[in-house]
């Protein structure tokens, strides 16, 4: 089994290196800390290709935060 774990730091401004990782390595299971993300951030807009996303937002008035696993 591979996977792949990051402190992103904000996964948006990432995402060309996270997709580029991910096709090289064609990990089973992808794992973000501080994504960063949250509502006004689309599913679509983090998708991966073969994958299922499963995310737990920020809270808004909290800088830091969010999870990703794919």
């Amino acid at each position: 089994m591979k996977c792949i774990y990051a402190n992103a730091r904000s996964v948006m401004n990432k995402l060309d290196y996270l997709r580029a990782e991910v096709e090289v390595i064609d990990p089973d299971i992808i794992a973000i800390s501080e994504s960063w993300t949250n509502e006004s951030i689309s599913d679509s807009e983090l998708n991966l290709t073969g994958y299922t996303l499963f995310r737990k937002d920020k809270e808004l008035d909290i800088k830091g935060g969010g999870v990703v696993v794919c």
